[in-house]
């Protein structure tokens, strides 16, 4: 019975530990995401998941242009908030009840060669890439309320 008691107990506190530290968790793999499908550096300064609410706000984020462009910012976003519905997401649909983007700062410039921020993207690149295949993409319904 006392072992039982401890594993409920560690079990308790990990799940106190993971819930206290979501944000924290979940801003870190948004971060790595954007780096690994952009090849861009992406700082979030707060960034809150509710847990209890399907709400998703962010405060401050900042993505970097690649070293060679003069400017360090391409997007500069001081908010962005957006309140979803579950649900519908298990039915292939994307239902937003309000999305708030509050953008600051968004810059497309050329290097010294020519060469245009946007095109400096993984996922343009890859796009313009010959030997890329077209894939069939199954599209989501998809509605914003406000």
């Amino acid at each position: 019975m006392k072992k039982f008691r401890k594993s409920l107990l560690i079990i308790l506190v990990v799940l106190f530990l993971l819930f206290l530290g979501k944000n924290v968790i979940i801003k870190a793999v948004v971060s790595q995401g954007v780096k690994a499908a952009t090849g861009l550096k992406l700082n979030i300064e707060k960034m809150r998941v509710g847990v209890f609410n399907s709400r998703i706000d962010i405060k401050a984020l900042t993505l970097f242009n690649p070293q060679q462009f003069e400017d360090k910012v391409m997007v500069k976003i001081p908010e962005i908030y957006v309140d979803y519905k579950l649900l519908p997401f298990f039915k292939q649909k994307i239902y937003l009840e309000e999305v708030r983007l509050n953008l600051n700062e968004f810059i497309v410039i050329k290097d010294k060669d020519g060469n245009v921020n946007l095109d400096s993207l993984k996922v343009i690149k890859e796009q313009k890439s010959p030997q890329k295949k077209a894939k069939d993409k199954k599209t989501m319904d998809f509605q914003i309320d406000k």
